[in-house]
C-alpha cells in the first residue's frame, strides 16, 4: 500500500482526485492494524475481505455507513488501477491493440478524448478478439453477436467502447497511424438484447382484425352472460382482464416465434384457428426448445409451458381441433409440463435468504425502524439542500430522496399492507381512481385496491398502523415535491395522481427505478433484500409470534392459506426442534433429581 500511495500521481487520476485518495489510503493501518508498508496492494484480497456491493454489517472502525463506503470505493478504485486481471480466453490481436494504445494516450483528464475513454475500448477489444475479429472486421451483425452474452454493466461498457470508436472519426490525426486497422465507417450499437415483439400483436403494423375479433369472442364466451342474459362485467366475471391479458401475451408470444423463425410472413393472413391448430402449437414448441438449447431463453423459466396451455385451452375450447388431434395436444402438453418449473414451495435462495433473516436479530430490527432511519438520514441532507444545491453535490441531494421513497415504501408495506410491488409503484393516492386514503385524523390512512388489479385477484382491504401516517405526510411534503419540482440532476417528474410519479402523467414510476429507490434504503440501514422480499418478512414476523396464524398471515398477503402453509412450513420444523430440545432438557433436569430412597 505505500508504493501504492507514492505512485497516485502516476495512475492518471487528477490532482483532485489524488487528493480525495490520499486520506482513505491512510486510513488502512487503522482498519488493518498494520503499517502501511506491510499491507498488501492486492485487488482481489481487498475485495473479498471487503466486499463490492451491499454492506451488511458495518467493520469497527468506520464512523457510518457513508464513511466505509467512501473508503472502500476510493481504495479499491485505485487498487484496479494497478491490478493485473486474468487473461479472460483468447489474447488481444495486434490490431486492437494500436488502437487500445492510441485511445489510452488520448484518453484522460482535460485530454482530447476525455477521461475513462478507454474502458470501453478495451471490453470491445476483448470480445473481438475472442471471435477472431479485428477492427476493420466489425459489421453489425458481427457486434450485435459479440454483445449477447453480455449483460448490465459490460454490456453499457461494451456500447461505451462503440461511442469511442466513433468520436475517433472526429480526430483524423489520431486514426492516420491506423487506417488500415481502423473502421471505414461508425460502427452501429447491437441490436437490443429482447426479442423483436409481434407484429401481429393486438395494434401492431400487421394486426388483423380477422385474428382478434374470435380472441375477443372467446375472451366473451369465458366471461358468460348472467340470467338476464346481458354479458357479465369483466371485474365481476372469473375470467379478469389480468387473465384474458396472459392469452393475449400467449398469443403474442407464439407469432412472434414464428415471425422471428420466418415461418410467418408479413403478407401471410393468420386466424385465431390457424394458430391454435395441433400443426401450429407443436411447430411454436419446437422452435421454442431450440432457443432454449441456444441459450436465448432460460430452461427454468415456465414461458413455454404456459404458453402451450393457454393456445390449447382456446383450441380445446373453441372447438377447433378434432378428437385425435386432443389427444395428440395433450401429449405435447405432458411433455411441456414437465420441463416446466415446478412451484409447489418457496425457491431455494428465498428460503435460505428468510431463515437467515430469521436468525439475525439486528436485521429485525432494522426492519421495525426501517422508516424513521431512512427520514432521519435524508432530512439531515435536506436541511442542507440549498447549500448542496449551490455546491453542485448531486448525488447527495440524490441519496435523500432515494432514502425518502425508501422510507415511505417500507412504511407502507411494513406498517400497512406487503402488498405486491406492482400494486404499491401504482398506487394513486389522489383523483377518482385512488387506491391510498388519508383521512381526517392525524393517523388515519386506509389501503383499497380493487380485486381485478391484484395478481390473484383477491381485494385488498387495510387500516395502517397509527406511526405510518407520519412518514407519509412527511414525502408528501418533502420529498415528492422536490421530484417534481427540483430533481438534482434536472429530471423533474410528472405532477400527476401516483404516489410514485414518472416523467409522464399517465403512468407511476418506471419499475426498475422505483426497485433501484428501495435497494438504497436498505442497504442504508444494512440489509440485503428486495420489495418482494417484504412480504416474506411480514410472514415471518406473524408466524414467529403465533404459528397457528397461517390465516391471519394469508389474509395480510391477501394470499391463499394453501399457499403460505407451502412456503413456510420450514418454520414448522424450527419450532419443533426448540420445543424438542425444551423437553430434552427438563428431561436432563429430572434425571439429575435427588429420588427420596434412592441411591
Amino acid at each position: 500500500m505505500q508504493d501504492l500511495y507514492d505512485n497516485l500521481d502516476g495512475l492518471g487520476y487528477s490532482p483532485s482526485v489524488v487528493n480525495q485518495i490520499r486520506p482513505r489510503i491512510l486510513e488502512c493501518p487503522k482498519y488493518y492494524n498494520r503499517p502501511l508498508c506491510q499491507i498488501d496492494a492486492d485487488y482481489d484480497a481487498f475485495v473479498e475481505r471487503w466486499g463490492t456491493g451491499h454492506v451488511a454489517a458495518l467493520a469497527s472502525g468506520f464512523k457510518s455507513r457513508e464513511h466505509f463506503v467512501e473508503w472502500r470505493k476510493r481504495v479499491r478504485g485505485a487498487l484496479s488501477r494497478v491490478h493485473v486481471k486474468p487473461a479472460k480466453g483468447a489474447p488481444i490481436l495486434a490490431e486492437w491493440q494500436a488502437v487500445l494504445a492510441s485511445v489510452a494516450a488520448h484518453s484522460g483528464p482535460k485530454k482530447r478524448l476525455g477521461p475513462h475513454r478507454e474502458h470501453g475500448v478495451k471490453i470491445l477489444a476483448e470480445c473481438a478478439s475472442a471471435a477472431g475479429l479485428r477492427p476493420q472486421d466489425l459489421t453489425d451483425e458481427a457486434i450485435t453477436r459479440i454483445a449477447t452474452p453480455l449483460k448490465t454493466k459490460a454490456r453499457r461498457t461494451f456500447k461505451r467502447g462503440i461511442d469511442t470508436m466513433n468520436d475517433l472519426f472526429d480526430h483524423s490525426d489520431i486514426i492516420a497511424p491506423l487506417r488500415s486497422g481502423f473502421p471505414e465507417a461508425p460502427l452501429a450499437q447491437p441490436d437490443r438484447v429482447k426479442s423483436v415483439p409481434s407484429t401481429r400483436r393486438r395494434g401492431g403494423p400487421n394486426a388483423s382484425s380477422k385474428f382478434w375479433d374470435p380472441f375477443d369472442a372467446f375472451v366473451a364466451r369465458k366471461r358468460g352472460k348472467d340470467h338476464l342474459g346481458r354479458p357479465v362485467p369483466a371485474e365481476e366475471s372469473e375470467f379478469k382482464p389480468r387473465t384474458a391479458q396472459t392469452y393475449e401475451n400467449a398469443l403474442n408470444n407464439a407469432t412472434g416465434v414464428l415471425e422471428r423463425a420466418g415461418i410467418l410472413l408479413p403478407g401471410d393472413e393468420l386466424t385465431l384457428r390457424d394458430l391454435c391448430s395441433l400443426e401450429t402449437i407443436t411447430q411454436m414448441s419446437d422452435l421454442w426448445q431450440l432457443r432454449m438449447l441456444d441459450g436465448e431463453v432460460d430452461k427454468e423459466a415456465a414461458t413455454l409451458h404456459l404458453t402451450v396451455e393457454r393456445l390449447s385451452h382456446i383450441a380445446v375450447y373453441s372447438k377447433y381441433l378434432g378428437k385425435k388431434d386432443r389427444k395428440k395436444l395433450q401429449k405435447l402438453r405432458d411433455k411441456v409440463r414437465k420441463k416446466a418449473k415446478r412451484r409447489g414451495r418457496m425457491s431455494a435462495p428465498r428460503e435460505a435468504w428468510i431463515k437467515a433473516f430469521s436468525r439475525s436479530t439486528p436485521q429485525q430490527l432494522a426492519v421495525h425502524g426501517m422508516p424513521e432511519a431512512l427520514m432521519r438520514e435524508a432530512q439531515k441532507i435536506l436541511d442542507d439542500w440549498d447549500r448542496l444545491k449551490k455546491a453542485k453535490k448531486h448525488k447527495v441531494r440524490m441519496r435523500a430522496l432515494h432514502l425518502g421513497i425508501a422510507a415511505v415504501q417500507s412504511a407502507i408495506l411494513f406498517r400497512g399492507s406487503a402488498v405486491r410491488a406492482s400494486n404499491l409503484r401504482g398506487l394513486p393516492f389522489r383523483g377518482e381512481d385512488a387506491q391510498l386514503f388519508l383521512g381526517q385524523g392525524e393517523e388515519d390512512v386506509r389501503l383499497s385496491i380493487p380485486a381485478a388489479l391484484v395478481k390473484n385477484g383477491v381485494e385488498i382491504e387495510a387500516d395502517f398502523d397509527d406511526d405510518a401516517r407520519s412518514v407519509i405526510d412527511w414525502y408528501l411534503r418533502e420529498i415528492r415535491p422536490r421530484l417534481i419540482e427540483d430533481h438534482p440532476y434536472g429530471h423533474n417528474l410528472a405532477d400527476s395522481d401516483w404516489l410514485f410519479p414518472s416523467k409522464c402523467a399517465d403512468r407511476p414510476m418506471e419499475e426498475t427505478t422505483f426497485a433501484d429507490h428501495y435497494r438504497v434504503g436498505v442497504e442504508a440501514v444494512g440489509l440485503d433484500m428486495t420489495l418482494h422480499q417484504s412480504r416474506h418478512i411480514t410472514v415471518y414476523f406473524i408466524l414467529d409470534e403465533d404459528p397457528s396464524a397461517l390465516a391471519l398471515a394469508a389474509a395480510v398477503l391477501g394470499d391463499d392459506v394453501s399457499t403460505v402453509e407451502a412456503h413456510y412450513a420450514w418454520m414448522d420444523g424450527v419450532k419443533a426442534v426448540i420445543e424438542g430440545r425444551k423437553l430434552l432438557q427438563e428431561s436432563r433436569k429430572k434425571a439429575r433429581k435427588h429420588v427420596k430412597g434412592g441411591r
